[in-house]
């Protein structure tokens, strides 16, 4: 690796493991704040992506734990409520619904937050 000897690499990164330049409790902070924060993704997608790169579960419950998004909700909220503009006006209530949950669901919500907020929007 960019011409350094074997034992210098593992001295370079048992150093920046040291000063936390280098750590999966780093990682997947910064990675669960980008993905709450800018793609808007529910706890579960993060978690499948944080579990895909092998972070240990226990390292994933504790940061998710630790990390609650004062908009969390209201990034659903946002979501579903812009994408409902875009349904067509002669689609049911009950097929708005359906595609909302899916959406939702499919971000990576939990099935009762989905529900919940689209009882708020959605009105029969």
């Amino acid at each position: 690796m960019w011409g350094i000897d074997e034992s210098d690499q593992k001295k370079i990164l048992k150093y920046l493991e040291k000063e936390k330049f280098y750590s999966n409790e780093r990682f997947t902070t910064a990675f669960i704040n980008d993905r709450l924060k800018f793609q808007k993704w529910g706890k579960l997608k993060i978690r499948r992506g944080l579990m895909a790169r092998r972070i240990p579960e226990i390292i994933i419950d504790e940061m998710l734990n630790n990390s609650e998004s004062d908009n969390y909700s209201g990034n659903l909220t946002g979501i579903l409520k812009k994408k409902l503009q875009t349904l067509k006006g002669t689609m049911s209530t009950q097929e708005k619904k359906a595609r909302l949950y899916r959406l939702g669901v499919s971000r990576g919500f939990e099935s009762e937050m989905v529900l919940e907020v689209l009882n708020k929007i959605v009105h029969d």
